[in-house]
């Protein structure tokens, strides 16, 4: 399994049968960090667009996703030789490589905002396409007596790369001017502690609220 992430066979065979079988005019790949180099390759005489929604195709230059660029996180989102040990730095290192080979196969890479876009340039990823995902607004909602307002939802994994941290900076700014605002976060993660901590060290506790892993129902 280790070394399927660089090339399998199986992967690749399959590929090759479904695009046979099928016969696309197009291929729209949501995710390729799970699937081997070598699955990717077999695309490469068919038009292809792939989603950068999985910063695992970054790896293991994850941090320069973040405004700062000098996070490196530990676990599974260590990008440096110090945190993620030599063997998972070399390993991540030769993977990204050997799916950049493919990059120039690709027709486009579509990305949710100019910010990434310019990120995927600066990494040699384009084109990059920013496709905006499509958001319906009924024409009239009745307003609802129970709406919290001044507040903002965050609803995800309690992650590093998802700038955790910086909303909770971008939020003190909010609080220069709204003093009565509230942010709640709402998921699970390996960060949480951290938060916890930085909420009390910046005297956050009366604005900020951190609601653990909510059901459908409940959010």
């Amino acid at each position: 399994k280790f070394f399927h992430y660089l090339y399998n066979r199986d992967a690749k065979k399959t590929v090759r049968q479904v695009i046979r079988s099928f016969e696309p005019d197009i291929i729209h790949v949501c995710t390729v960090t799970k699937l081997s180099p070598a699955g990717v390759r077999e695309m490469r005489n068919t038009p292809t667009v792939i989603d950068l929604r999985d910063y695992g195709l970054l790896f293991p230059n994850l941090h320069k996703i973040l405004p700062k660029e000098e996070l490196c996180g530990f676990s599974d989102d260590a990008c440096c030789r110090r945190h993620a040990g030599f063997l998972r730095y070399y390993f991540e290192l030769l993977r990204v490589n050997l799916h950049s080979r493919n990059f120039s196969n690709l027709s486009a890479f579509i990305v949710n905002s100019k910010y990434l876009k310019e990120i995927a340039q600066r990494m040699g990823i384009e084109p990059a396409v920013v496709l905006n995902p499509p958001i319906t607004v009924a024409d009239s909602q009745p307003e609802s007596n129970n709406r919290l307002r001044d507040s903002v939802l965050y609803s995800g994994r309690l992650e590093a790369e998802k700038g955790i941290f910086e909303l909770l900076e971008s939020f003190q700014t909010v609080l220069a001017k709204i003093p009565q605002a509230k942010l709640y976060l709402a998921g699970e993660g390996s960060i949480k502690g951290g938060i916890t901590a930085y909420i009390n060290e910046q005297r956050l506790t009366e604005s900020v609220n951190i609601l653990g892993l909510l059901s459908r129902d409940e959010m």
